[in-house]
Formats: C-alpha cells, sequence, structure tokens
C-alpha cells in the first residue's frame, strides 16, 4: 500500500507542475500570438523565428499548444482519480473501468492530433527551407499506451464480473 501513495505523491508533483507550467506557457502563448515584442525579437521554433511566422501559423501553433496541454491535463486528472479509488480500495469499481477507457482513447487522439501536427509542420517546413519529412516514432510509444489502457479496462471490466459471479457462488 505504500507503493501507492508514493504513486500518487509522483502524480500530483506532476499535476501541479502541469498546471503551473500549462498556465505560464498560456500567457507566452498569447503574447507570442498578439505580437509582443518583450518576448524575444530573435525567438525561434525550430529554427523558424517568429517574426518570419504568419498569423495562421502562429493561431496553428496556438491551437494545437492549446489543444495538447488541456487533454494531457485531462488524462492526468483521471489517472489521479484512478489512483484514488485504488487507496479507497475500490479497484474493481465502475469509475476505474470507465477512466481507465478514457485515458485510452483520449491518448489515441492525441497521437493523432501530434502525427498531423507533426505532417502539416514538416509540409511548412518543407515548403518554406526545403528539406525531408521526419516521422516521430517516440509517438507510437502514446499510440500503444493507449491501447495499453483500452485493454486495462476490459481486463477490469472481465474480473469486475467474475468477482460479482464469485460472491454469488455459495
Amino acid at each position: 500500500m505504500r507503493k501507492i501513495h508514493i504513486l500518487k505523491a509522483i502524480v500530483d508533483f506532476l499535476w501541479i507542475t502541469l498546471i503551473v507550467g500549462y498556465i505560464v506557457f498560456f500567457f507566452l502563448l498569447t503574447a507570442f500570438l498578439l505580437k509582443v515584442d518583450w518576448i524575444s525579437p530573435d525567438f525561434t521554433i525550430n529554427e523558424i523565428p517568429i517574426k518570419t511566422m504568419s498569423l495562421g501559423t502562429k493561431f496553428y501553433l496556438f491551437l494545437y499548444f492549446l489543444l495538447n496541454g488541456t487533454l494531457s491535463m485531462y488524462c492526468l486528472s483521471l489517472f489521479r482519480k484512478v489512483i484514488d479509488l485504488f487507496k479507497n480500495k475500490k479497484p474493481f469499481d465502475s469509475l476505474v473501468i470507465i477512466h481507465f477507457q478514457n485515458i485510452g482513447t483520449v491518448l489515441i487522439f492525441l497521437t493523432i492530433v501530434n502525427l498531423i501536427y507533426f505532417f502539416i509542420y514538416d509540409l511548412i517546413k518543407i515548403t518554406e527551407k526545403g528539406g525531408k519529412f521526419l516521422f516521430p516514432f517516440s509517438l507510437f510509444l502514446f499510440l500503444a499506451l493507449g491501447f495499453f489502457f483500452i485493454i486495462l479496462s476490459e481486463v477490469f471490466k472481465i474480473a469486475k464480473t467474475a468477482k460479482q459471479e464469485n460472491n454469488l457462488t455459495i
């Protein structure tokens, strides 16, 4: 039971760090979108200076980071709720199954959004500067993790049914 408390402490630390970082990053992105000069006139994103980016590209980046950050925070909050249910000794609660299913679905959706983002970004970069497509294979880890959580929800659903049938047996 001590390990669950350690995991809860780590996840809570990540949660607080993510919230603070998300708020700071949101204000910096808003300033970036509104062309505030106090950021840095020589600021670049993947070797492309801000000054040369169109407003559409900046807005696209803003939406991408907003969506990615919000969904990541949602996954982490669901995981925190699952840990709380485990701490309260309710591992086969219906909420655990639903949360695992939702975490998996959101992780798969995030992977697809990231793949689309990297494809469009590489397309823009190639048309502006030349180069080649770089495929982020690390995203397949998140895809696998998403499917893992979906399968885990199915395993917990089967285990919950088996536990209920076992309780009915005399």
